[in-house]
């Protein structure tokens, strides 16, 4: 994790751009692949 709360993770399904937010308790992410982009918010 990046001192700006951003973190990049390479998966099986290519790298993911995040940001953790609300002192950890949100995530939001994007898979940017060619063609196709996926997003998504994760929640605790």
């Amino acid at each position: 994790m990046n001192s700006d709360c951003t973190v990049c993770a390479t998966y099986s399904d290519g790298t993911w751009n995040m940001v953790i937010i609300g002192d950890g308790k949100e995530i939001k992410a994007m898979n940017p692949s060619p063609g196709v982009v996926v997003q998504g918010v994760l929640t605790r």
